[in-house]
């Protein structure tokens, strides 16, 4: 699997994955969307501040996974 983010140097995005975390979904698979995820973090270009990158957990049972402050 290859992606890549292509942003000229004067564009900037903002990223948001959704990822589904329940126990309908099995340790393969999240190991898969955590590459992926993974993958994404590390071609984007955070460090200058042109991409900022989110994650968004969702599932069965709402509960608070972290708080953006930590």
């Amino acid at each position: 699997m290859a992606t890549s983010l292509l942003l000229s140097d004067s564009d900037s995005a903002d990223i948001v994955v959704a990822v589904h975390v329940s126990s309908l979904v099995s340790g393969g698979n999240f190991k898969t969307v955590l590459e992926f995820v993974k993958m994404i973090a590390r071609n984007a270009d955070i460090d200058t501040g042109n991409v900022q990158f989110g994650l968004v957990f969702y599932g069965l049972d709402p509960e608070v996974v972290f708080d953006i402050d930590r």
